[in-house]
């Protein structure tokens, strides 16, 4: 078995954090040897270490936390070490946890325990993360950056065990941001600091309110992306904050995306995605992402706050199922939230509502059998479809459409034959569309064309294609819209940035693109709308160049 030894260091006026940090590890037959390092000359800290029959080391303080861990740890002689801090403790359950760990260690050079950081008033975790606590005492694993320091994980995935056993920091004297803040400000400006300390830095800077200054800092640290894609993602959650609170949607939704992209572990950003979807009443959209957020784990990501894993995802479906009306769903949510906060106040008012509701409608309901019968075929003469969304005794909600035969117009400013996403694209996909019996036809050099001379060369079309983005075309798709008729962008080029681009492919309920890769980019740069219809082939030769087919996922 190999041996164990507690690394602790400690600075002055700490003797009771430090009381509590030791009787904790030292509840039972665990640790062969005990090192505490002073930072500061402290007789009522050297008394505690000296009834716990640790071994006292001495370095003065220096601003430099990693200098004073490795010289701590220079001073252990076991095989395994794990550190602390003064203000953290161990609960009994894991306690007796690491002690049933123990006769494993040897086959390990890193092992991560979760570090409760943070709690609420009823000490349950608010935020939690995981830290490198027992490494192997060969001079290979040392401590880097002055402050918020970490020790480097250069070990084969093998030699790195991560575990669910916890460790609880509590703070007993208040908290000066400005002692992390005027330390890092001085790494930040020597222009030499890490990319994790520039992390840090924008984050320290956002924890203080000190927005101004922040934003610069964490936009350079995610452009750079030089980090822990860990630290890059909570960067990026941050930065969605601060533009959602700012009514800034669109640029809040770039850096919840860029989020998910360095590490797509974190609810946060689905949640603040679901979020802003549902103030745009995108409500299909919202229950997506909120459900997306709902399938997150505390499984080892940095600084993953605890609510964001259950309960808000849950209590957020919970309410929108609820202002649907769908109180079915509705109550299936709540009972979720429930199991993560089963004390939750409005929680458990929106459960009574809820019930209330369901019990109503199971009383009986407004339209019978026969009357929605009668009620359909006279809809179906007026070319109209019929879909009864609830039927309780009090009220009924019956959703009316028009019904549609699908009519394409392509809208093309310069039908040229030659240009490959004419001729590949859209004439031969149109062609299709017609040897399948759907009407499709072109529409070409109507720019300067007044809008409603155009609305009567588009007819009865009920789904028109745009292909190119500008002032006139954004206009007509406004118009078009404004008036029922369904919009998709033809998308085939992965050059974003043009003026009008954007504008216009929002505008589009659905956005076409030619290769999965350019639908990951167009998603990336927040249009969530999008799918694949992927390039035709040429059969033959570019001189007979009408017969092409290849799969058509046209799904309008």
């Amino acid at each position: 078995m190999s041996t164990l030894g507690l690394n602790i260091i400690v600075g002055g006026n700490e003797e009771k954090e430090l009381e509590r940090c030791l009787k904790s590890y030292t509840q039972g037959d665990l640790f062969d040897e005990l090192v505490v390092t002073q930072t500061f000359e402290d007789e009522k800290v050297r008394a505690v270490i000296e009834k716990y029959g640790a071994r006292r080391e001495f370095f003065a303080w220096n601003k430099n936390f990693s200098d004073a861990r490795n010289y701590s740890f220079s001073k252990s002689t076991t095989e395994h070490i794990l550190w602390t801090d003064s203000d953290d403790e161990i609960r009994p359950d894991d306690f007796k946890k690491l002690q049933e760990l123990k006769p494993k260690i040897a086959n390990y050079d890193i092992i991560l325990l979760d570090y409760v950081y943070s709690h609420d008033e009823k000490d349950n975790p608010v935020l939690v993360l995981p830290r490198e606590r027992i490494v192997r005492n060969n001079g290979k694993y040392t401590w880097h950056d002055p402050i918020h320091e970490y020790i480097n994980m250069d070990s084969p995935p093998e030699k790195i065990l991560k575990t669910k056993i916890k460790f609880d920091h509590y703070r007993l004297k208040s908290y000066d941001p400005n002692r992390n803040l005027d330390a890092l400000r001085i790494a930040y400006g020597d222009g030499k600091c890490s990319p994790r300390l520039k992390f840090y830095f924008g984050k320290e800077l956002s924890d203080c309110g000190y927005w101004e200054e922040a934003v610069p800092v964490l936009e350079k640290y995610i452009e750079e992306g030089a980090d822990f894609r860990d630290n890059q993602t909570v960067a990026c959650i941050r930065m969605s904050k601060y533009y959602f609170d700012k009514n800034e949607f669109a640029t809040a939704k770039t850096y919840a995306m860029k989020g998910i992209r360095f590490n797509s572990i974190y609810a946060e950003n689905y949640v603040t995605l679901g979020t802003i979807f549902e103030i745009e009443s995108d409500m299909e959209s919202a229950a997506s992402y909120y459900k997306e957020a709902l399938t997150k784990k505390l499984e080892g990501g940095m600084s993953q706050i605890v609510d964001f894993y259950g309960f808000i995802p849950a209590a957020k479906l919970a309410m929108l199922y609820f202002n649907k009306k769908d109180f079915e769903q509705a109550s299936k949510f709540c009972a979720l939230a429930l199991q993560h906060k089963s004390d939750n106040a409005q929680i458990l008012e929106l459960k009574k509502i809820i019930e209330n509701e369901i019990s109503r409608a199971a009383a009986g309901s407004t339209l019978k059998d026969e009357d929605v019968k009668s009620l359909k075929q006279f809809l179906d003469q007026l070319g109209f479809s019929m879909d009864i969304q609830k039927n309780t005794n009090s009220f009924a909600d019956v959703r009316l459409s028009k019904v549609k035969v699908l009519d394409v117009v392509w809208m093309i400013p310069t039908l040229d034959i030659s240009n490959p996403s004419t001729r590949i694209r859209r004439y031969n996909v149109s062609k299709k569309l017609q040897e399948t019996g759907v009407p499709s036809r072109m529409i070409s050099n109507y720019y300067g064309k007044n809008i409603y001379e155009l609305r009567n060369d588009i007819g009865s079309a009920s789904v028109v294609i745009f292909t190119q983005y500008s002032t006139y075309d954004l206009e007509l798709m406004k118009y078009l819209r404004s008036i029922g008729i369904k919009l998709v962008f033809d998308h085939c080029e992965g050059i974003f940035g043009y003026p009008g681009e954007h504008e216009c492919m929002r505008e589009a309920h659905m956005i076409s693109c030619c290769s999965t890769k350019l639908a990951e980019m167009t998603n990336a740069h927040g249009m969530m709308h999008t799918f694949v219809l992927k390039d035709s082939v040429e059969e033959v030769s570019f001189k007979t160049p009408h017969r092409y087919h290849r799969y058509l996922e046209l799904s309008l």
